[in-house]
């Protein structure tokens, strides 16, 4: 049985050529590699010895299991398959039905994931979102969340903020580029840093508020909106309750946040009954 053998092997930069080619018994291409082994110790060269030492069946057997399974190249990924080999996800008719209903009421289809995952977020994580706010990381850099830009409420969020931070890493040096993990624990003022990060004060009305602040507030005006009677009172009376209680507190100064608060959780609602 002969075999191709590189006159300058192929693992020290030898290429395909016929002038760089000879062909030679597989004895004789072992005994090649094992003289060159014994001068170089070149594990390589071992390694071809014992190739070209294999029976006939073993080299035939290999060659038949290559054909069948070809291996794959090292450092290189397959192509992707053709759009019609991919697997497509099934679409029942109650699906197909679910997507109809909203377009009807001019909702879009492709967000029934966003919706669903925003029915168990925390209200106040998600309010405080589409606030400006101010973080810092601990070297010093500074990135400022816009809050809410557009009509869709849908477009905030802990995630969205968390890669715009993670963004901003390749300002940070080598060994402080690390992902944001957990924002929504200092957006809803459970922890005080994040990954580094930290919220240096949030913008309303041009006045600056901490997250401890918020809260506070929050923690007022949601039983005031969680208790009242469905459909919801006019949103003049629940400011005005919310008024009250916040006299009580003296906080009386704070109604603009409770009114935010309010719009907000007026949306929200809105949204999701939208939806069902």
């Amino acid at each position: 049985m002969f075999s191709q053998h590189h006159i300058r092997p192929r693992f020290e930069g030898g290429d395909d050529s016929e002038e760089n080619r000879v062909l030679l018994h597989r004895y004789e291409h072992a005994l090649i590699h094992l003289l060159r082994w014994l001068c170089t110790d070149s594990r390589r060269d071992l390694g071809g010895f014992s190739s070209a030492m294999r029976t006939e069946e073993n080299v035939l057997a290999a060659a038949r299991v290559r054909a069948i399974n070809p291996p794959r190249t090292a450092g290189i990924n397959p192509p992707p398959p053709a759009p019609s080999a991919r697997k497509k996800q099934a679409v029942t008719g109650r699906v197909i039905q679910y997507r109809r209903n909203l377009r009807e009421r001019g909702l879009d289809p492709t967000t029934g994931h966003q919706r669903r995952t925003r029915v168990r977020a925390d209200p106040f994580t998600w309010f405080v979102t589409t606030l400006p706010i101010l973080f810092e990381f601990r070297t010093g850099l500074q990135y400022t969340h816009p809050g809410r830009t557009s009509d869709n409420l849908f477009d905030v969020s802990s995630a969205e903020i968390g890669r715009n931070l993670d963004n901003v890493r390749r300002y940070l040096p080598e060994n402080e580029r690390r992902p944001v993990y957990n924002l929504y624990k200092i957006l809803s003022g459970i922890d005080q840093t994040c990954s580094g990060w930290r919220i240096l004060h949030v913008l309303i009305k041009n006045q600056q508020y901490s997250i401890a602040q918020l809260r506070e507030i929050y923690l007022i005006v949601f039983p005031v909106w969680e208790n009242s009677p469905i459909p919801r009172p006019d949103r003049r009376i629940l400011l005005e309750q919310i008024r009250v209680l916040l006299v009580e507190e003296n906080l009386e100064n704070q109604i603009i946040i409770a009114t935010l608060i309010i719009d907000f959780l007026f949306e929200r609602e809105r949204l999701f009954s939208d939806e069902n």
